[in-house]
């Protein structure tokens, strides 16, 4: 469902406060905030998902953490971060939220979990180092606010990596040849950005 209607905020407005009414948000507070989203909500294409988020978002900033809480459940279902972590994150980045793929793992640290990728018994070790350095494009704003000073932790790439070599020794020399492109690939845009560090990436699980 894309929440949209350029000519009426109020409708926007009305379509949050169901939201926030349907989290169980007290009335008077639901009515501050859809007022403050829906007149965004009205120039934007919102997906319900991504109206929560940012629901949510905009009740921790005003102080209501239980509220903002129940909020971000709706919009991350299986969220089980800290919510002030997770809030920080640009709401592009909500759908990798929802899938798992991107958790929050404390202040300007990211876990990205492969356990949720569909692997490809026809897929190539340079596919995956190709798509790790999509997902380090698309991460990118995580840590501008920190100036690259963060930390990128690669979890359940152990499975994926088993499509080139089954034993421990391959596999241990996939992961870590992942790791080294990815992280490259964080200084190389830090310098683009002006950052004064480079997220550390780290291997979450032993090899």
């Amino acid at each position: 469902m894309i929440l949209r209607d350029e000519h009426n905020p109020a409708a926007s407005a009305a379509l949050a406060m169901s939201a926030l009414t349907e989290a169980g948000v007290a009335p008077e507070t639901a009515t501050q905030v859809a007022l403050a989203v829906g007149a965004a909500a009205a120039t934007n294409a919102w997906s319900q998902p991504e109206m929560d988020f940012r629901l949510a978002r905009t009740l921790h900033q005003l102080g209501h953490a239980e509220a903002s809480r129940a909020m971000l459940r709706r919009a991350i279902p299986k969220c089980d971060a800290d919510a002030a972590a997770i809030l920080s994150a640009p709401a592009e980045l909500l759908p990798l939220l929802r899938a798992g793929l991107l958790r929050a793992a404390g202040e300007n640290s990211w876990r990205l979990d492969a356990s949720a990728l569909v692997k490809s018994e026809v897929a190539h070790e340079l596919t995956y180092a190709r798509l790790l350095e999509t997902f380090a494009d698309r991460l990118l704003p995580l840590w501008d606010s920190s100036g690259g000073r963060g930390v990128l932790a690669l979890a359940g790439w152990r499975d994926h990596a088993r499509l080139f070599g089954a034993n421990r020794r391959a596999v241990a020399r996939c992961c870590r040849s992942w790791r080294r492109d990815l992280d490259a690939t964080l200084n190389r845009r830090a310098l683009r950005r002006g950052w004064a560090a480079s997220p550390c990436v780290i291997l979450a699980e032993p090899l």
